[in-house]
């Protein structure tokens, strides 16, 4: 079974985008980041995830939109605990 993929939408300059990576890589958790300055990246969190917010946290059917420490955990918890 293939290992889940995190992947964290964020905007350049985001307190709470860099809040959320410092968060993820403390924990140890790998994660894709995708800017959306890029418009692609934008365009997916959009149609894709239906947020307009940074950070979006996508995993598996999981999507949290902003840095809310106790669902990213629950997150974690869920597929990448042992």
């Amino acid at each position: 079974m293939p290992s889940p993929v995190l992947v964290v939408f964020t905007l350049p300059g985001c307190p709470a985008c860099h809040r959320c990576r410092e968060y993820l890589s403390q924990k140890g958790v790998i994660f894709e980041e995708r800017s959306v300055a890029e418009p692609e990246f934008r365009r997916q969190l959009v149609e894709d995830y239906k947020a307009h917010a940074t950070p979006t946290l996508v995993c598996g059917e999981d999507v949290i939109v902003g840095f809310d420490q106790g669902r990213i955990d629950s997150l974690i918890d869920r597929y990448f605990g042992d």
